[in-house]
């Protein structure tokens, strides 16, 4: 047990319980998420299939956990960088279903529950983004091999790229609960927000140096493009096309990523 720290044993500890949280959470509240197809649909809400990239995320967090807390890696600078936000992450996402399943337990917890899973997601948002700048742009000398890359920079980037996603779908399912539905003009705003999230995608894919994990954040806003396309394909033909723009943007600005990269 050689230099290992209470950092290793919480990364491990909160990634173990993030697999079993999620489970247990649906065990106990069969919470699900609000899929309204009333007159005023939530437009940002991928088809239910997307939300399957938990697996991979939650995968991704098992494997990190792993990883760090083996004897050659537990004195690298790498870890102390990364090591405590994932940390915090792991415990964020158990925290959103605690505050998701609260509308499952009683009708009057429904709106502090809303604000409740916003507050938390939003606080996941801001801890990835500052993961991003300081393993995608800052610390690039702490990279050492491939594996460093597949196992740190893959499942953080998935990570960011589907909050990027699920805080707008968390907010728009909140706003609906609260009465906002957006009415004849929710359509547009949906456009709106898709403009916007094609700005932020085009930010990160500039901004970040780690090919891996610019894949990795490809992969997973190319799912959730593609099950917002799926999805709306039903509802809205503006949105569902809007949607399957945002993938192909996103992939031609990764191969635009690769190609500056190695020429």
């Amino acid at each position: 047990m050689n230099n290992l720290k209470t950092r290793h044993i919480i990364v491990l500890l909160t990634a173990l319980f993030q697999l079993i949280s999620s489970p247990i959470s649906m065990n106990f509240t069969n919470f699900d998420a609000g899929y309204y197809l009333e007159e005023n649909p939530i437009y940002f809400l991928p088809a239910r299939f997307t939300f399957g990239v938990w697996g991979l995320i939650i995968t991704g967090m098992i494997l990190y956990s792993i990883y760090q807390i083996l004897p050659a890696q537990r004195t690298r600078k790498i870890h102390e960088v990364v090591g405590w936000p994932i940390a915090v992450i792991n415990l964020l996402f158990t925290l959103w279903l605690v505050a998701a399943s609260l509308e499952t337990v009683n009708e009057s917890l429904i709106k502090p529950s809303f604000v409740l899973t916003i507050l938390v997601i939003l606080l996941m948002l801001a801890t990835l983004i500052y993961l991003f700048i300081n393993s995608q742009i800052k610390n690039q000398n702490l990279f050492n091999s491939p594996i460093d890359d597949l196992i740190i920079s893959f499942p953080v980037m998935n990570y960011l790229a589907w909050i990027c996603i699920a805080t707008i779908a968390n907010i728009s399912d909140s706003l609906h609960g609260f009465g906002f539905t957006g009415g004849d003009v929710g359509e547009y705003w949906t456009l709106l927000v898709l403009a916007v999230a094609a700005i932020v995608v085009t930010i990160i894919m500039l901004l970040g140096r780690r090919l891996a994990g610019l894949a990795g954040y490809t992969l997973v806003i190319v799912w959730a493009s593609y099950g917002l396309y799926y999805r709306n394909s039903e509802l809205s033909d503006y949105v569902a096309y809007a949607s399957l723009g945002l993938l192909v943007y996103t992939l031609i600005l990764f191969i635009y990523k690769v190609w500056v990269s190695y020429k």
